[in-house]
């Protein structure tokens, strides 16, 4: 063993300084190969992380855009909503309410409601002054559409708002109440004890007395009010029947039929309903008349 190491050649200092250096730079490649092979895999993963932020984040800002678009859909749907409603006006609130109302009527009730009578008229009986069976019965046979009072049916004011109060019960739809004359009981406003129209614009020609029946300017805020025109009516049986198929014939929307009508009712309503060139005319005066009694709903 010592003889071979003996053997074995020594190198020069100029052939170690070679070898060293070779080794050295062996060294400084392998260090510089796993710098690169870091450096690498840094920007890699760096790479990737940036690449997944960037997905996350533009996701974010579609979703956000999504939102946005909704939400900018949600308010213009709503502002073509609040456009809708707005289009509904007073007018056509009214206009449901009187076609609904009318609806509601059979066709007898749709005449009658344009009829006005007297509290007498409507019961027979020779002085009302208070709404009991008598004055139930009779609306329920016949559903006129409004009544008309005198100062005799008044003995004091809270006698007489009562008894109109107990007529609106007794009633199926609602009803004119009208004074004829004037009364010392009753003082100021009259709407206060339930009046709600007034007879304005008397007239008369070669066929009938009328009037223009209105709305009690307290109930319009002081406006004017052009109302159904109301004839005035006496009569019996086929002859007082004919005289109010002509009336309506000749522009009259309400007929006031002040003395007691019972036996001539019946014909009434069946001329009425035999009569169709009168058909649109009713059925457009019936709506004049409903258009006053609900409005007061509306306002």
């Amino acid at each position: 063993m010592a003889r071979k190491e003996q053997d074995k050649p020594r190198l020069s200092p100029r052939e170690l300084r070679k070898k060293r250096r070779i080794r050295n730079q062996i060294l400084s490649f392998v260090l510089l190969s796993g710098l690169l092979i870091v450096l690498i895999v840094g920007v890699f993963f760096a790479g990737r992380h940036l690449s997944q932020k960037y997905l996350k984040t533009a996701k974010e800002e579609a979703a956000l855009s999504g939102e946005t678009t909704e939400t900018a859909s949600e308010t213009d749907d709503s502002g073509e909503t609040d456009t809708a409603i707005e289009t509904y006006t007073a007018s056509d609130q009214l206009e449901d309410m009187v076609d609904a109302c009318i609806e509601a009527m059979s066709e007898e009730d749709r005449i009658a409601g344009l009829l006005i009578t007297t509290p007498e008229g409507l019961t027979g009986v020779a002085k009302v002054t208070k709404a009991g069976n008598g004055t139930k019965k009779a609306l329920a046979d016949m559903a006129v559409g409004g009544i008309v009072y005198h100062p005799e049916n008044v003995l004091t004011e809270d006698q007489f708002s009562s008894m109109l109060t107990e007529t609106i019960s007794n009633s199926k739809y609602p009803l004119f109440f009208a004074m004829d004359g004037e009364s010392d009981k009753l003082q100021g406003d009259l709407s206060t004890v339930g009046i709600n129209v007034e007879f304005a614009e008397h007239f008369e020609d070669e066929t009938s007395v009328g009037f223009r029946i209105v709305t009690l300017p307290s109930l319009l805020n002081g406006e004017p009010e052009d109302g159904p025109v109301t004839a005035q009516l006496s009569g019996e049986g086929d002859a007082l029947a004919d005289a109010c198929i002509e009336a309506w014939k000749n522009g009259a929307d309400m007929i006031y039929l002040p003395e007691h009508f019972v036996d001539a009712y019946p014909t009434i309503i069946a001329r009425a309903e035999e009569t169709p060139e009168i058909a649109d005319r009713l059925a457009e005066s019936l709506k004049k008349v409903y258009r006053i009694k609900c409005r007061a709903s509306v306002e």
